[in-house]
């Protein structure tokens, strides 16, 4: 299935919705965060083609399945240091910051994608199946990502205080960061049964 925004949406709510229970800190926020978008980026699916030539010849035709992978502890942390920096001061654009790094250390770095590689290769005068795995990386455009953000913040900063403040920041950050993943080019190297092989793609 692709990339669910209201997926995301909800798993955010649900995070800053605990927050207000009065035992969390800002440990739990930067961890609810980053599993989050986890839970988003598991739900993808990872589209790509492949070319070049395998161990058994040249790739006739070749396709990879899978899903995003992200390691949440990667954007946990940056997220954690900026709302400890922000204890008694504020600075929501501190924060807009750090989602951004956050998310680029997760969602960015090698294995971040991992498939399995089925296809055809010339064989002598036919092509022959074969069957492979790859590794490889989304390589989103984080620029914009914080400002999206602090839009986001300034928009909370100005309802009214009896406002639903928890669901717009959900909102508002789900919208933010569907934009940045949706879409967003694959590229990745077969091994195994693959290696050799080249693809691209996208993640929707």
């Amino acid at each position: 299935m692709p990339l669910s925004k209201s997926t995301l949406a909800d798993e955010l709510l649900n995070c800053f919705k605990e927050m207000k229970k009065g035992d969390k800190d800002e440990r739990y926020f930067a961890d609810g965060v980053a599993e989050a978008i986890k839970t988003y980026m598991d739900g993808g699916d990872v589209s790509t083609t492949y070319s070049g030539a395998v161990p058994i010849g040249p790739i006739v035709s070749g396709t990879g399945t899978g899903n995003p992978s992200v390691t949440p502890p990667l954007m946990a942390n940056p997220v954690f240091a900026a709302t400890e920096a922000m204890k008694g001061k504020g600075g929501n654009s501190l924060l807009s910051t750090a989602l951004q790094n956050g998310v680029q250390l997760m969602g960015a770095g090698p294995g971040t994608i991992n498939q399995t590689v089925t296809g055809m290769a010339q064989v002598g005068w036919s092509p022959v199946p074969f069957v492979g795995n790859s590794t490889g990386m989304m390589i989103p455009v984080f620029v914009g990502l914080s400002q999206a953000l602090d839009a986001v913040f300034l928009n909370m900063g100005r309802m009214a205080r009896d406002g639903d403040h928890d669901k717009v920041m959900a909102d508002g950050m789900a919208d933010a960061i569907h934009g940045l993943f949706m879409g967003t080019p694959v590229t990745d190297m077969g091994t195994g049964g693959a290696a050799g092989a080249v693809g691209t793609g996208n993640v929707a």
